[in-house]
């Protein structure tokens, strides 16, 4: 088989070395007849211009190669998973494998490899829907999990290797500051169209109830008690729903959007698709993306659901004077090591303790 290298690496000229002779040793292993050598310098990459995948691209039209042989996967792309299997189908299209010396699954024949491919589609997809990787790796393990009682059974043999993200280990508890979110509720009040309400409902829910994405989307018209005043949500940890106390500005906006909606049973917030796909429910992808718009017009990147629960635990104890009791009432965690989290975003004390050695030494 005719097979052509590709390597992206520093300007260094020791890291190309390294590459290419492991994977022209690889070749040398299989029997591949090497066609072509393309070197791709990381500043090439930085400034936009990759002269040497386009080259390849083009030989591969040319068919001059039947395979490109790649030290990782990550080596075609810098843009995440989405782009480098964007493009590895490309290069499918005219006839040309993508073989990597670390995902050895890449090797695997037909249809196995594109189902390896299909579920590293799939994690890639997961992380642009801003899963945590916790949950992410949570749904890779049960995948795992069947596959190898699979293989135990003798109906497969082999194992997935596709990785999940690395969980990270320090947790981001910062939410809107108050000034982000002044500018958040002034752009949620002058929502139009037919999800105004909708949308309004949801960013209170999140803001001023403290509640979960998935809490939220779970919500039909039967779980609500306008009259008491409550809600009963999915809630982490619990098998049984659990009763929830709606404010009154979140109440009249449920009774809006209710009244908006119609008085026919099911989701709580139902989608606009006109596919009518599942049960009309609004999808926590389409929350991630209503969101992710409300912040980038008030000039806030990475904006997302969770984001209003960590806003919601830091106001509670500011509110309530650091109040630890009242705060795990309104957030629902079971300690108060979370909260320690969230006491110091309400104190800022790693500012606090910088700003004051600073001024020590600069005055």
């Amino acid at each position: 088989m005719r097979v052509c290298i590709y390597s992206r690496v520093s300007t260094g000229r020791q890291d190309a070395d390294n590459q290419t002779a492991v994977l022209e040793d690889w070749a040398g292993q299989r029997g591949y007849e090497i066609a072509a050598q393309y070197t791709e310098i990381e500043s090439a990459w930085k400034a936009g211009h990759q002269k040497e995948l386009a080259r390849l691209l083009e030989d591969a039209r040319k068919r001059k190669f039947e395979a490109v042989l790649v030290w990782a996967l990550d080596r075609l792309s810098r843009e995440g998973a989405l782009a480098i299997l964007k493009l590895v189908d490309s290069l499918r299209l005219h006839g040309v494998r993508v073989l990597s010396y670390r995902e050895s699954w890449t090797e695997a024949p037909g249809d196995l490899a594109e189902l390896l491919y299909a579920l590293t589609g799939w994690v890639a997809r997961m992380e642009s829907d801003n899963l945590s990787p916790a949950t992410i790796n949570q749904r890779l393990a049960g995948v795992r999990f069947y596959v190898h009682l699979a293989k135990r059974a003798g109906w497969v043999s082999w194992e997935v290797e596709v990785e999940g993200p690395k969980a990270e280990k320090v947790k981001d508890t910062r939410g809107p500051t108050r000034e982000e979110f002044v500018e958040i509720l002034k752009i949620t009040h002058a929502l139009q169209g037919e999800t105004a309400s909708r949308n309004r409902l949801m960013i209170y829910m999140f803001a001023f109830m403290a509640l979960r994405v998935d809490s939220v989307l779970s919500i039909d018209t039967e779980h609500i008690d306008i009259r008491r005043k409550i809600v009963k949500v999915k809630w982490k940890g619990k098998k049984q729903r659990v009763a929830r106390p709606i404010p009154d500005h979140t109440l009249e906006a449920m009774k809006v959007w209710l009244k908006e909606r119609g008085k026919h049973d099911g989701p709580l917030f139902e989608n606009f698709d006109n596919a009518e796909k599942g049960d009309g429910r609004l999808t926590r992808r389409s929350a991630h993306r209503i969101v992710a718009h409300i912040g980038k017009r008030a000039g806030i990147d990475g904006l997302h659901p969770h984001s209003f629960r960590h806003f919601s635990a830091t106001e509670a104890l500011a509110l309530s004077d650091g109040n630890r009791h009242k705060t795990r009432k309104h957030t629902g965690h079971s300690s108060d090591k979370v909260l320690d989290l969230y006491d110091d975003e309400r104190d800022d004390l790693a500012r606090d303790m910088a700003q004051t050695i600073e001024s020590e030494w600069l005055g």
